[in-house]
């Protein structure tokens, strides 16, 4: 029966003994394609966390992940997924504007109020220029996007 373990001290009980994951390998008797999944995916076999807990000189339940600790990972995840999701959608409604108005033949009429206060209709087929000068269209989509891509990234 497959248990889940902590990955984070797995991962960091081999880096502070400067171990590869195939020195690990070796010295558990194990696979290295096994050590890789073990760390990627934390669920490992009773024998295999035998094995990893003997290597490391320290007990079993020393390596079992906590269940609370697990659901918060996988709630992290699944935000960062929605916010990779939110930032695509953002990111493409300027094409997808662009590429409808071309491609149905319509033109942008905007309404712009200018710095003189006064009030002027403006008339495109470069709907990408219209987007991008007279509207704030870029700050709401393209911006955003490009910061919760960013923000992925870094956390």
């Amino acid at each position: 029966m497959d248990m889940k373990i902590d990955t984070s001290k797995i991962i960091e009980k081999r880096k502070n003994r400067a171990w590869t994951q195939s020195h690990l390998a070796e010295v558990c008797g194990l696979s290295l394609r096994t050590i890789q999944r073990i760390e990627k995916t934390g669920v490992a076999s009773k024998e295999s966390i035998q094995a990893l807990a003997s290597v490391f000189e320290c007990q079993v339940c020393d390596l079992k992940a906590d269940e609370e600790q697990t659901s918060n990972k996988r709630k992290e995840k699944g935000k960062k997924e929605f916010i990779v999701k939110i930032a695509y959608v953002l990111i493409a409604i300027i094409p997808l504007v662009v590429i409808l108005t071309n491609f149905t033949g319509t033109h942008l009429i905007i309404d712009v109020t200018k710095d003189d206060g006064i009030r002027r209709t403006i008339s495109s087929s470069s709907t990408l220029y219209m987007l991008l000068v007279h509207t704030k269209l870029p700050y709401l989509t393209l911006i955003p996007g490009v910061l919760l891509l960013l923000y992925k990234k870094v956390a």
